[in-house]
């Protein structure tokens, strides 16, 4: 659903909101050697997610990335816009041009309420609530084996 680039930055997001307090960084290399990324590549995510402050980076030796804000005021959402754009849920899920409330597809009444209820799924899971469900087991990362 989300792009690439969107996934890793999530999976990335949210180890260093696991591994970072605020005051230490979490280094470019940790980050892409836990969560299987290609630095370049993972270079190139966090540094979209510095310019919309999300993320906060510094160079040197201690160098590295952390939260930009307190992990109970950055959202899943926020991370989606930030590196995807919100045109993702604005376009027709069967991918015609003319859809609208006025000029509605097949299944876009259908469709509305269940991504109005995504949304609001996204915007209401913080990073606070993404981490403590990690830490405790409810819930997982599992990354592909190579």
């Amino acid at each position: 659903m989300f792009s690439k680039s969107c996934e890793y930055g999530i999976r990335a997001v949210l180890f260093i909101a696991q591994h970072s307090n605020g005051e230490n960084y979490v280094g470019l290399k940790e980050i892409a050697k836990a969560q299987q990324i290609p630095e370049h590549f993972l270079s190139k995510v966090l540094q979209i997610l510095v310019r919309h402050k999300i993320l906060k980076s510094t160079r040197g030796l201690k160098g590295g990335f952390a939260l930009y804000h307190s992990p109970d005021s950055i959202n899943l959402l926020g991370i989606i816009n930030a590196i995807d754009g919100m045109d993702l849920f604005d376009t027709c899920v069967l991918g015609m041009k003319e859809c609208s409330s006025e000029t509605p597809c097949p299944v876009h009444n259908q469709y509305k309420p269940v991504k109005e209820e995504f949304l609001r799924i996204l915007s209401e899971k913080t990073l606070q609530k993404l981490v403590e469900d990690l830490n405790s087991g409810k819930t997982y990362i599992v990354l592909k084996q190579n």
